[in-house]
């Protein structure tokens, strides 16, 4: 035995290292320890169902591989979690019915060669399909049915997690989404009994408007009404404060006026007492001469014509009550005539003294010529 060949016209077993690591190629494409397949060789019974490589090779090409996820489209990478695990659980249903075709495959082909075996003599195999091949095929495939039963059920657990997350999260989602439904109706109801609200507000707002500029208008009106009011109660305040002062005048004149009536009355008694003394005076004289008689006759009658001019100027002075101004000039034209009878009366008087000299010297003369 050299160099792990046998030279004793047996047959040569070259022995592989096995290590079941999945995900790992070589340059070439294939796992390390993996038995290629000789595309020189003749086909045989042993080779129509390939080596572990093309099982690998057609897992691989099933199967989406990891570098190749950036590489899908967006709208699959986007897909939702139900989707996604879906098609995940679909992924390992198709891989676990391929390990068991693979495993009844493996099974016929053994049964297969038994019964050959028995009939007539087999070729030395090669070492792509020796008892090495076949037993590591069978522990690769055993070795990667068991990681991925574990993986499925490593992501089961995870999945069956990320479902009840998920129909949580929905249901939560579903009720929030309900409620902000009904949130946004009664807001939307809200809203329209606002508008409605705000539009009859508006209204009221313009009628309001409305009312205070008629309002500001009639104010104006009544302003200017006002004012004018007051301007002409002004106007009769000051019309009647001069209607007061005159009629205080027209009173202090009318007390004036009677006073005047009064001394002019007192005037008049004494005139007329004067008078009468002067009758008497003159009855006394009727003794005198003829023309002391006709002087006093004429005396008298100018005395009766004065008591009518007395009496009359009475009467006017009564009337001067009613005209202050034509009462003030008659009384100064009775004041002037008083004056004048005044003179006249003086002059009366000094002429009946004349005439009772005269008469004294007449009775003197008569008696004398008696």
């Amino acid at each position: 035995m050299k160099n792990g060949l046998l030279l004793s016209g047996k047959t040569v077993i070259r022995p592989i290292a096995f290590k079941p690591l999945g995900g790992r190629l070589s340059a070439g494409g294939e796992r390390y320890g993996s038995t290629p397949v000789l595309a020189s060789r003749p086909p045989s019974l042993m080779t129509l169902y390939g080596s572990s490589s093309d099982v690998r090779e057609s897992r691989w090409c099933g199967s989406p591989q990891p570098a190749s996820l950036s590489a899908l489209p967006p709208a699959t990478l986007s897909t939702p979690l139900h989707q996604r695990h879906h098609s995940a659980i679909v992924d390992d249903v198709t891989f676990a019915k391929r390990c068991g075709l693979i495993f009844l495959m493996y099974k016929t082909k053994s049964s297969t060669g038994l019964s050959a075996e028995s009939k007539e003599p087999v070729p030395a195999p090669s070492p792509a399909d020796s008892g090495v091949s076949e037993l590591e095929r069978d522990q690769h495939e055993y070795s990667t049915t068991e990681r991925m039963r574990g993986h499925e059920v490593r992501l089961r657990a995870p999945r069956a997690l990320t479902l009840q997350a998920y129909g949580r999260g929905r249901d939560e989602r579903d009720a929030e989404l309900a409620r902000v439904r009904r949130d946004r109706a009664l807001l939307r109801h809200r809203l329209e009994d606002t508008e409605w609200s705000l539009c009859q507000r508006a209204g009221e707002i313009a009628l309001l408007k409305t009312q205070l500029k008629e309002a500001q208008v009639s104010d104006v009106t009544t302003c200017q009404r006002l004012e004018d009011a007051e301007w002409s109660l002004c106007q009769r305040a000051g019309e009647i404060a001069l209607l007061k002062t005159q009629l205080k005048e027209a009173q202090m004149s009318g007390v004036t006026t009677c006073q005047r009536l009064e001394d002019i009355e007192w005037s008049l008694c004494q005139r007329a007492g004067e008078i009468a003394l002067l009758k008497t005076q003159l009855k006394e004289a009727q003794v005198s001469e003829v023309t002391t008689c006709q002087r006093l006759e004429d005396t008298e009658w100018s005395l009766c014509q004065r008591a009518g001019e007395i009496a009359l100027l009475k009467t006017q002075l009564k009337e001067a009550q009613v005209s202050d101004v034509t009462t003030c000039q008659r009384l100064e034209d009775t004041e002037w005539s008083l004056c004048w009878r005044a003179g006249e009366i003086s002059l009366l008087k000094t002429q009946l003294k004349e005439a009772q000299v005269s008469g004294v010297t007449t009775c003197q003369r008569l008696e004398d010529t008696e």
